[in-house]
């Protein structure tokens, strides 16, 4: 959700099967949301309808578990996303 872009927050995904986290569009604030791969399934950041993700190489899957990673609202539904990733 949009809040999630407000100061620092980190969204923990602890589940034991492969997941994903959708950016949606239309998000308003501007701080760097951080992600954490907290259970065994691998996640996965997707890009909602209109949504663009910039990530080195195409990397959007977290490493392993434990990895974190950021995503930062650079334009108009434009995200860059980096951190401990995988393509």
């Amino acid at each position: 959700v949009s809040a999630n872009f407000i100061g620092n927050r980190m969204i923990e995904m602890d589940v034991a099967s492969a997941n994903l986290l959708t950016v949606s569009p239309g998000m308003i604030y501007d701080e760097p949301l951080e992600v954490a791969q907290k259970g065994a399934g691998q996640t996965t950041i997707t890009a909602g309808a209109g949504v663009t993700l910039l990530a080195a190489g195409g990397a959007l899957k977290l490493r392993v578990q434990n990895s974190v990673c950021k995503i930062a609202k650079v334009g108009t539904d434009t995200y860059r996303v980096w951190g401990d990733l995988v393509v």
